[in-house]
């Protein structure tokens, strides 16, 4: 995944993005960027969620 401040080679600014769930292997994963220290993911198909705290 490209650095959540958008800096190094990737200049795209998204706040959504699509991943893949660690628990069920969905592909269609939507995060939501909320700041630039946490990252929320909520998976449909298997109802996981989670949020992961981005520190330096």
């Amino acid at each position: 995944m490209r650095p959540l401040d958008g800096s190094g080679t990737d200049d795209r600014r998204s706040v959504r993005e699509w991943i893949t769930c660690p628990y069920c292997e969905n592909r269609d994963v939507d995060i939501e960027i909320w700041n630039a220290e946490q990252v929320v993911f909520d998976c449909e198909q298997c109802n996981s969620t989670a949020t992961f705290s981005v520190g330096e």
